[in-house]
């Protein structure tokens, strides 16, 4: 039994109801409940048949890989047809109504059916539900999910199918939005960590600021919303007695008005994340960054600079640093890792400021933070902090999200929301900055710095053979791969002379292969973000995916051209790679 389905199973308190299974017309079994006093049937007393078909119909395409959403389990003999007519897909069934499931397996026969691993039976809503998403669903399978309601369970429960429809729809926007910007940004993030290794041996890690304040020290994490303006002018007068934390496009602001943050996280790989810090790298505030914060940054900016680990790039630690340095939550934007670092840190609580996370006024950001054009959007209303509704895009609202998720992780920690404009952010306190300021900002805080290096636990002289090493493989691989892709080629132009002796020659030759391509690519960990748009490209295209009554040649054709697609792109994310490892390599002979 899959063990989100135990979790929901071992959840339900065992109650009498009235809710049964009988037989409809057509001999099917049918699930009776009540509803407002009165009897209703999950489908069809007369059809069930019908409703089995329709819900198949509403399934639409699928293929051997594609995921199952099913809105209603009933009496579960759509479950079953869908069970016999596929063979590893996964089935998510979502039933809120607890009373439903109980009557359910109160059969043997039917708890046999919730012991496939390949069934997930849930009942959890909201935040639970989208971690339950993330959790059940593969990244590249998210544009292969098929999601249908069974019967009459829209009309019935219409409240929850409404609300689960809308989890569902934010998860794949929000999976989908993570994807693209891995994509768009995988060559700028490989490249900003091939010039950001020097700087990344010069850091202090992040571990060494570890649960360093108390718990009653809080930190107030400082974003560039329309917002900002209203209220920045109050933390000046507290900056002693509070930890202040911003991204790089509210430095300034915070310079200007004589306040030097404690903490300054930029982590975008691109260059309008320097042109927003114009005028500010004379800063001597800790500089924040991950390996793929722009360099040109980290180059420029004067104060000492502290490094945490980006959650996917956990395999450089592998290959370089001979340490574990730490992640921080992280969420899309900015303002999630500096929200992740005040929790990191030990700070409570979180207080944020200018995290509009909407157009507030139709503006895009503060006015002392530039670019408060909107441009060309496509703009949605969610809920504001006062209760109306406020213009936002999906981005801002995945961001919003984002941060709500981060708030029920962090369950033990307070959140304040004191931007006093834009989203409502559930889970917050609503608390104008001067009130929250004058509760929470009672103390002096202490200086925490430990200046030891990531340079003290490796050489750069280690680094640069890891480098050196690293760069071999890839020319190995590279040759490998040419060889592999040359006997595809070969045997695809050779189609009339496919035979079962011919295709287990060619099997047996690229399964040798295909071993030292896999453990090459583990051991190139910190080249995945390059190989990402290739690797997503194929993952996520439905053509390679495995199709049912598909016949042997088509099968073949499909398996070679997707792993030619595959390992072209491989070759070409090396021969991208091989200058930045050799600049990489001189860069640090030149420290």
């Amino acid at each position: 039994m899959n063990t989100i389905t135990e979790i929901t199973l071992n959840n339900i308190s065992k109650e009498e109801s009235g809710y049964c299974i009988e037989k409809s017309k057509d001999d099917k079994n049918i699930m009776k409940c009540f509803k407002n006093g009165k009897s209703i049937y999950l489908g069809s007393k007369y059809n069930v048949q019908r409703d089995i078909e329709n819900f198949l119909k509403d399934i639409g395409e699928y293929n051997k890989e594609s995921v199952f959403i099913c809105f209603g389990l009933g009496a579960g003999e759509h479950i079953k047809e869908l069970l016999n007519i596929t063979e590893n897909n996964l089935i998510i069934i979502i039933e809120h109504d607890n009373k439903v499931i109980n009557a359910f397996v109160s059969k043997e026969e039917n708890l046999e059916l919730l012991r496939r691993d390949r069934v997930i039976l849930t009942n959890f809503c909201g935040t639970d539900m989208i971690r339950a998403f993330q959790v059940m669903i593969p990244k590249d399978e998210v544009n292969n999910t098929n999601f249908a309601f069974f019967a009459n369970y829209k009309r019935v429960y219409e409240k929850e199918a409404i609300e689960t429809y809308k989890i569902y729809a934010n998860f794949l926007n929000g999976a989908l939005i993570e994807i693209n910007t891995m994509i768009v940004h995988s060559k700028h993030f490989y490249e900003s960590f091939m010039k950001n290794l020097k700087y990344i041996l010069d850091s202090v890690p992040v571990n060494n600021f570890k649960e360093k304040f108390n718990k009653n020290m809080p930190a107030v994490v400082v974003s560039a919303g329309p917002s900002l303006e209203k209220n920045i002018h109050f933390l000046k007068e507290y900056k002693d007695k509070c930890v202040i934390i911003t991204g790089g496009r509210t430095l300034k602001t915070l310079l200007d008005l004589g306040i030097n943050p404690d903490y300054v996280c930029v982590i975008d790989p691109d260059i309008p994340a320097y042109n927003v810090m114009q005028g500010t790298f004379n800063c001597n505030s800790p500089l924040v960054f991950c390996e793929y914060t722009y360099s040109d940054i980290l180059r420029d900016y004067k104060g000492e600079k502290v490094f945490f680990n980006d959650i996917g790039m956990l395999g450089i630690q592998k290959e370089f640093l001979n340490y574990d340095v730490d992640n921080i939550y992280e969420g899309g934007s900015v303002a999630h890792v500096c929200a992740g670092l005040g929790v990191y840190i030990g700070c409570d609580p979180i207080i944020f400021i200018g995290q509009d996370l909407a157009y507030t006024n139709d503006k895009a950001h503060s006015s002392s933070a530039g670019d408060t054009v909107i441009g060309n959007k496509k703009i949605i209303y969610v809920e504001n902090i006062d209760g109306g509704m406020v213009k936002t895009d999906s981005v801002l609202n995945h961001y919003r999200l984002k941060i709500e998720e981060m708030i029920i992780f962090y369950k033990q920690n307070n959140f304040i929301n004191s931007t006093e404009g834009g989203a409502n952010i559930k889970g917050t306190k609503v608390i104008p900055l001067k009130k929250a300021l004058e509760k929470y900002c009672s103390k002096e805080k202490q200086s925490t710095w430990i200046d030891w290096k990531i340079s003290d636990r490796i050489s750069k002289n280690e680094v640069i053979n890891k480098l050196v090493h690293a760069k071999m493989k890839m020319q190995i691989l590279k040759k490998e791969l040419e060889k592999y892709i040359d006997l595809c080629n070969s045997f695809l132009e050779n189609e009339k002379n496919w035979n079962k002796t011919s295709i287990n020659s060619l099997n047996k030759k690229l399964s040798k292969i295909d071993k030292l391509i896999n453990s090459s690519i583990k051991e190139m960990e910190f080249m995945r973000n390059l190989m990402i748009p290739n690797i997503y490209e194929v993952s996520m295209d439905k053509k390679y995916k495995e199709k049912y009554n598909e016949i042997e040649k088509d099968k073949i054709k499909r398996i070679y051209k997707k792993n030619l697609l595959l390992y072209n792109g491989i070759i070409g994310s090396i021969v991208d790679a091989i200058p930045d490892v050799e600049a990489c390599i001189k860069s640090l002979e030149g420290i």
